[in-house]
């Protein structure tokens, strides 16, 4: 389980979020689990990018307080297969 894990804008574009990604898939895959899941903040357009390119899909929405506010994440899933498989990570994908 990892509570949340973000990337500073200035360290964004080298391919670290990609090396980060790489390292829980494989830690996730090694855990046993089927699959990934994570919410997303759907007006983060970048992350969207990245999420949509790694193969992740919209399957639900969730809503959370905040403060006085509602917010709203996008709840984003894959099963390994549904991943993409051009990770430089050796042996993330079976």
């Amino acid at each position: 389980h990892l509570e949340k894990l973000y990337l500073r804008r200035f360290m964004q574009g080298f391919g670290i979020g990609r090396q980060l990604w790489d390292v829980v898939v494989e830690s996730a895959m090694a855990s046993g689990a089927k699959g990934i899941c994570l919410t997303h903040y759907p007006l983060n357009v970048r992350a969207s990018g990245f999420y949509n390119r790694l193969g992740l899909q919209k399957i639900a929405e969730t809503v959370y307080r905040c403060g006085n506010g509602d917010y709203y994440d996008w709840v984003l899933a894959a099963s390994w297969s549904d991943l993409d498989k051009t990770s430089e990570c050796k042996g993330m994908m079976a």
